[in-house]
């Protein structure tokens, strides 16, 4: 169901949104979540455009242009003025779109958002995460010498220096303060940014959990194995992961594809109850998420919000997670879920022996408690309030300079703009 609009001064109806993404050549859990966001505000009535940049085209280009890529700004430029949106929601700009959308969108005056899905403003790394262990050296400092020296991003001193480049001219010229309002996932996220050399002020910081669609119904009897999903790198976990159910040999369930194919097969050959189902659709990722007795999510990094511990609570699943960052507060052990120590086999085969003591009682209540949990934070409904009260108050503050676009506090003033139609999904090279 729509989300009630009598509380904002938003119609959606003649409320136009552009939405602007960079495509990773892997897709992965940015993506969805990108998805996700536009099919809510589009169920709620809201004019969505989608622009896709992709980093599969021009790869030279789009890296000697990270800094400020002129193709870009001008692509993004002229879809404003052709589309006039009352707002731009940016997600990722890293290589193909780069920070010269935002100051396209700012020549407009128009009111601009962006989600921080990762930690690249504020490390070259992308993740905070490096050689198998977290990676800060590069938060408070002016220029990330260290991490250049180390090679932090793709093991390339050039790639990484160039990247540093980039972030360092655009903090320096001002680009991200342009941004009226980011986004994050949690208030670890939002501490992290707040208390680096970004330069971003407390007010603009705004946290927005992720979000899933309720997955409990029809129900399916459980069975005894569990249930792991995600990528097969270092930084999951996926290797402890592995180093665990070797040990204990219990049944396993792998969804998805990385860099930790090989350990994975080898890991089969010396525990027969271990299933790998590489890449699978939402459709069978929600059925096995009914039939399993609990997630496991052994990341050793600091995650956004893990989109997988939302569907599983949405499908009334409990989680056995890392105690680290954002998973330490989504999954509050012994309540919705079991909580190990980052990186330890050892602890989280203690959590799955624990898990095996448990009645049938106590695990339903954990099923119950990771519903509830779902329900109090992750549902679409209040994923859109959110969205929606940002919105508002920038779109009727900021007072948008262009005049064809309209909005009207209520049905009885609908007004449809004279505005040439675009496709809504314009992919830009």
């Amino acid at each position: 169901m729509p989300a009630k609009q009598r509380d904002f001064r938003l119609s959606p109806k003649s409320t136009r949104l552009l939405i602007i993404h960079t495509k990773y050549a892997e897709r992965g859990g940015e993506c969805s979540v990108v998805q996700n966001e536009v099919i809510l505000l589009k169920k709620n009535g809201f004019q969505v455009k989608e622009l896709y940049f992709d980093n599969r085209k021009s790869k030279l280009l789009n890296i000697l242009s990270m800094a400020f890529n002129i193709i870009s700004f001008f692509r993004v430029l002229i879809v404003c003025l052709r589309y006039k949106p009352a707002l731009v929601h940016i997600h990722n700009t890293h290589f193909a779109g780069s920070p010269s959308i935002i100051r396209a969108i700012k020549i407009l005056k128009i009111p601009v958002v962006k989600t921080l899905h990762s930690y690249r403003l504020l490390c070259p790394s992308g993740s905070l995460f490096f050689r198998g262990k977290l990676y800060l050296k590069s938060l408070n400092v002016s220029f990330p010498w260290q991490a250049i020296k180390e090679k932090v991003y793709r093991n390339s001193l050039l790639l990484t220096f160039w990247l540093s480049l980039s972030n360092w001219f655009n903090r320096k010229t001002g680009t991200w303060k342009k941004i009226d309002k980011y986004f994050v996932f949690s208030e670890q996220g939002r501490q992290l940014f707040l208390n680096s050399n970004l330069g971003i002020t407390d007010s603009q910081v705004i946290i927005k959990p992720n979000f899933s669609k309720k997955n409990a119904e029809p129900s399916v009897k459980r069975g005894d194995n569990f249930l792991y999903i995600g990528r097969l790198s270092q930084e999951k976990g996926i290797g402890i992961l592995l180093d665990a159910f070797i040990q204990n040999g219990l049944p396993l369930t792998i969804i998805g594809d990385g860099p930790y194919n090989s350990e994975v097969k080898k890991a089969i050959r010396q525990n027969p109850l271990i299933e790998w189902k590489g890449y699978q659709t939402s459709e069978v990722i929600n059925q096995e998420l009914k039939k399993c007795a609990a997630l496991i999510f052994p990341s050793i990094c600091y995650e956004g919000m893990p989109v997988s511990i939302i569907e599983a609570f949405a499908a009334s699943t409990p989680v056995i997670a890392s105690r680290l960052g954002v998973m330490e507060k989504m999954v509050r052990h012994n309540h919705n879920g079991l909580l190990f120590e980052a990186g330890n086999a050892d602890d989280l085969n203690m959590q799955l022996l624990k898990w095996d003591n448990c009645t049938k009682e106590e695990k339903n209540n954990l099923s119950k408690n990771a519903m509830k949990e779902y329900e109090d934070k992750y549902t679409p409904e209040k994923n859109i309030r959110i969205l929606l009260s940002v919105y508002d108050t920038l779109i009727f503050e900021k007072q948008i300079p262009l005049k064809k676009f309209t909005m009207y506090k209520n049905d009885t003033q609908k007004k449809q703009p004279s505005v040439a139609p675009l496709d809504n999904n314009i992919v830009a090279g």
